[in-house]
Protein backbone atom coordinates (compact mmCIF):
# COMPACT_ATOMS: atom_id res chain seq x y z
CA UNK A 1 0.00 0.00 0.00
CA UNK A 2 1.61 3.31 -1.11
CA UNK A 3 0.47 6.82 0.44
CA UNK A 4 1.01 10.25 -1.23
CA UNK A 5 0.66 13.68 0.41
CA UNK A 6 0.16 17.06 -1.78
CA UNK A 7 0.53 19.85 -0.39
CA UNK A 8 -0.05 23.56 -2.11
CA UNK A 9 0.47 27.11 -1.18
CA UNK A 10 -0.98 30.00 -2.86
CA UNK A 11 1.05 32.85 -1.20
CA UNK A 12 -1.07 35.84 -2.99
CA UNK A 13 -1.94 37.14 -6.36
CA UNK A 14 -0.54 40.40 -8.03
CA UNK A 15 -4.04 41.98 -9.72
CA UNK A 16 -2.23 45.53 -10.75
CA UNK A 17 1.32 46.32 -10.35
CA UNK A 18 0.15 49.01 -7.51
CA UNK A 19 -2.65 46.73 -5.68
CA UNK A 20 -1.88 43.38 -4.03
CA UNK A 21 -4.43 41.29 -2.57
CA UNK A 22 -4.34 40.40 1.07
CA UNK A 23 -1.58 37.49 1.33
CA UNK A 24 -4.18 34.29 1.12
CA UNK A 25 -2.24 31.04 2.58
CA UNK A 26 -4.53 28.04 1.62
CA UNK A 27 -3.17 24.71 2.82
CA UNK A 28 -4.59 21.68 0.86
CA UNK A 29 -3.62 18.35 1.80
CA UNK A 30 -4.67 15.43 -0.44
CA UNK A 31 -3.96 11.69 1.02
CA UNK A 32 -4.36 8.84 -1.87
CA UNK A 33 -4.05 5.28 -0.77
CA UNK A 34 -3.95 2.72 -3.24
CA UNK A 35 -2.53 -1.31 -4.00
CA UNK A 36 -0.23 -1.79 -6.60
CA UNK A 37 -0.51 -5.37 -7.67
CA UNK A 38 1.46 -7.30 -9.18
CA UNK A 39 0.72 -7.56 -12.53
CA UNK A 40 3.67 -10.46 -13.21
CA UNK A 41 1.66 -12.93 -10.97
CA UNK A 42 -0.68 -13.94 -14.12
CA UNK A 43 2.26 -15.09 -15.99
CA UNK A 44 1.85 -12.49 -19.15
CA UNK A 45 5.24 -13.47 -20.59
CA UNK A 46 4.93 -15.94 -23.17
CA UNK A 47 7.87 -18.19 -24.71
CA UNK A 48 9.94 -18.56 -21.41
CA UNK A 49 10.08 -14.62 -21.11
CA UNK A 50 11.05 -12.86 -18.04
CA UNK A 51 8.65 -10.98 -16.09
CA UNK A 52 9.42 -7.56 -14.42
CA UNK A 53 6.64 -5.71 -12.63
CA UNK A 54 6.74 -2.12 -11.62
CA UNK A 55 4.65 0.01 -10.57
CA UNK A 56 1.06 -0.25 -12.29
CA UNK A 57 3.35 -1.89 -15.17
CA UNK A 58 5.19 -4.87 -16.21
CA UNK A 59 7.70 -6.04 -18.75
CA UNK A 60 8.75 -8.62 -20.61
CA UNK A 61 12.43 -9.40 -21.30
CA UNK A 62 12.37 -11.95 -24.22
CA UNK A 63 14.41 -14.36 -25.45
CA UNK A 64 16.27 -14.16 -28.75
CA UNK A 65 14.00 -14.63 -31.37
CA UNK A 66 11.23 -13.44 -29.80
CA UNK A 67 9.39 -9.16 -29.53
CA UNK A 68 6.11 -8.14 -28.79
CA UNK A 69 4.75 -6.92 -25.43
CA UNK A 70 4.60 -10.48 -23.95
CA UNK A 71 6.88 -11.83 -25.78
CA UNK A 72 3.94 -13.69 -27.97
CA UNK A 73 5.71 -13.17 -31.34
CA UNK A 74 8.20 -15.77 -33.16
CA UNK A 75 10.53 -13.15 -35.16
CA UNK A 76 11.57 -14.77 -38.32
CA UNK A 77 15.10 -13.32 -38.01
CA UNK A 78 15.63 -14.31 -42.44
CA UNK A 79 12.93 -11.74 -43.32
CA UNK A 80 15.07 -9.02 -43.95
CA UNK A 81 17.05 -12.01 -46.21
CA UNK A 82 20.56 -11.50 -43.83
CA UNK A 83 22.13 -14.14 -46.75
CA UNK A 84 24.29 -12.84 -49.31
CA UNK A 85 25.37 -14.21 -52.94
CA UNK A 86 22.29 -16.66 -53.09
CA UNK A 87 23.03 -17.91 -49.99
CA UNK A 88 19.67 -19.65 -48.12
CA UNK A 89 18.62 -18.40 -44.68
CA UNK A 90 16.87 -21.07 -41.93
CA UNK A 91 15.56 -19.52 -38.96
CA UNK A 92 16.81 -21.35 -36.28
CA UNK A 93 16.89 -19.12 -32.83
CA UNK A 94 13.63 -20.57 -31.75
CA UNK A 95 12.89 -23.53 -33.92
CA UNK A 96 13.02 -26.01 -31.00
CA UNK A 97 10.23 -28.10 -32.72
CA UNK A 98 12.87 -28.72 -35.27
CA UNK A 99 15.89 -29.88 -33.45
CA UNK A 100 13.61 -32.10 -31.29
CA UNK A 101 12.12 -33.64 -34.75
CA UNK A 102 15.72 -34.67 -36.57
CA UNK A 103 16.67 -35.72 -33.14
CA UNK A 104 13.84 -37.97 -33.24
CA UNK A 105 14.66 -39.25 -36.81
CA UNK A 106 18.26 -40.22 -35.91
CA UNK A 107 17.47 -42.26 -32.82
CA UNK A 108 15.12 -44.12 -35.36
CA UNK A 109 17.60 -43.96 -37.85
CA UNK A 110 19.75 -45.91 -35.12
CA UNK A 111 16.91 -48.23 -33.97
CA UNK A 112 17.10 -49.19 -37.69
CA UNK A 113 20.46 -49.96 -37.46
CA UNK A 114 20.59 -51.98 -34.88
CA UNK A 115 17.84 -53.87 -35.82
CA UNK A 116 19.50 -54.86 -39.23
CA UNK A 117 22.48 -55.41 -37.36
CA UNK A 118 20.65 -57.97 -35.30
CA UNK A 119 18.97 -59.78 -38.25
CA UNK A 120 22.56 -60.08 -39.91
CA UNK A 121 24.10 -61.66 -36.68
CA UNK A 122 21.18 -64.19 -36.77
CA UNK A 123 21.48 -65.01 -40.16
CA UNK A 124 25.27 -65.86 -40.04
CA UNK A 125 25.05 -67.67 -36.76
CA UNK A 126 21.94 -69.91 -38.82
CA UNK A 127 24.50 -70.45 -41.62
CA UNK A 128 27.27 -71.25 -39.24
CA UNK A 129 24.65 -73.91 -37.89
CA UNK A 130 23.71 -75.04 -41.30
CA UNK A 131 27.26 -75.57 -42.54
CA UNK A 132 28.02 -77.32 -39.19
CA UNK A 133 25.11 -79.55 -39.59
CA UNK A 134 26.32 -80.63 -43.51
CA UNK A 135 29.90 -80.86 -42.53
CA UNK A 136 29.20 -83.60 -40.02
CA UNK A 137 29.16 -86.84 -41.14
Amino acid sequence: MFMSTVSVMNLGVIVDENLFMDKHIAKVSTACTFTDVDQCASNPCQNGATCQDSFQKFTCRCKDGYSGTNCEIDTNECASSPCQHGGTCTDQINNKHIIIIIIIIIIIIIIIIIIIIIIIIIIIIIIIIIIIIIVQP
